[in-house]
């Protein structure tokens, strides 16, 4: 492991109980006293805190996304708006129902659908609370200042 790994190693290990950690670019920048060009060009932020989000979390988010990344399960959860049976919505997507029922077991695992029996038949929706709550954490990791 080199300077950077063990310094962050050490600050991850300092700060925020191993869920994250928050850097000043002051320390980051403590490795690189050769390079003045870089230590200049931060000059004015100094003391601004980078914050990098755990590994937990960040590491579910990537699988939320992975999920979401095949365009049959997209077409699936456009098509679940509103409630429907596996067999309606292999029926729209002239798709196999087995096809679309190991697509909905995948996406309820994660918590990306829901699904309440009535009768005899599950009905499958989306779990707008999960899609608004992955959109939230992405903003706030990668476009909050």
């Amino acid at each position: 492991m080199g300077k950077c790994g063990e310094m962050f190693k050490r600050i991850s290990l300092a700060t925020l109980g191993g869920e994250g950690m928050i850097l000043k670019v002051k320390d980051v920048l403590i490795n690189y006293k050769n390079h003045e060009d870089v230590i200049s060009s931060y000059e004015d932020r100094l003391e601004e805190e980078i914050v990098v989000p755990s590994n937990k979390k960040l590491e579910k988010a990537a699988l939320l996304m992975k999920c979401l990344s095949n365009p049959l399960r997209l077409k699936m959860l456009a098509v679940m708006r509103r409630p429907h049976c596996v067999c309606v919505i292999a029926g729209i997507l002239n798709k196999d129902c087995t096809l679309i029922s190991h697509h909905l077991a995948l996406m309820r695992s994660l918590g990306i659908v829901k699904c309440r029996s009535y009768k005899k038949i599950r009905m499958y929706e989306i779990n707008k609370d999960a899609i608004r709550e992955l959109i939230d954490y992405l903003t706030e990791i990668i476009l909050s200042e």
